[in-house]
């Protein structure tokens, strides 16, 4: 390990981030979801569907930038990512500094999934299908070959 890497970190999924992954890649045939021996043993799974804004960066810059909603609290929820980025843009620092710079000041929402033990697999393939609106194809229970699965088939 580098040294600059430090110690080994994982969280829980961030459908936000995968959106607008989604988004930039285009058209997918599906995804491949892993590690899934390593949720099955928690008796709930967080997931982070939204960001909660609490900077000081108006709504119209938000709205630059994010797909944005307002709750009855007052505070700015940045849904679905970032919007597409213009290819003229993708090297302007200023723009890049404003988009980190609001995304510092962002607290993940998490929406709590309970594990039940005997379907979790399904019903976790099934809520991200839902809420990504991609196929899972390919699952992976471990770290050998063996620990993979086909549970999708593509579609035309």
């Amino acid at each position: 390990m580098a040294p600059w890497q430090g110690e080994f970190q994982n969280g829980w999924l961030d459908l936000v981030a995968l959106r607008y992954a989604l988004k930039i890649t285009g058209e997918i045939n599906g995804l491949a979801l892993t590690n899934l021996d390593r949720l099955q043993n928690f008796n709930e799974v967080k997931v982070c569907n939204n960001y909660e804004y609490f900077g000081q960066s108006s709504l119209k810059t938000l709205e630059k930038y994010f797909d944005v909603q307002t709750d009855n609290h007052s505070h700015n929820l940045i849904i679905n990512g970032l919007k597409l980025t213009p290819v003229d843009k993708l090297k302007d620092y200023v723009w890049r500094q404003e988009i980190t710079d609001i995304l510092t000041e962002c607290h993940p929402i998490y929406e709590t999934l309970k594990v039940n033990a005997s379907s979790f697999t399904e019903d976790y393939i099934q809520y991200l299908e839902q809420k990504l609106n991609v196929k899972i194809l390919i699952t992976s229970h471990g770290p050998k070959a063996r620990d993979k699965k086909l549970v999708g088939t593509l579609t035309e």
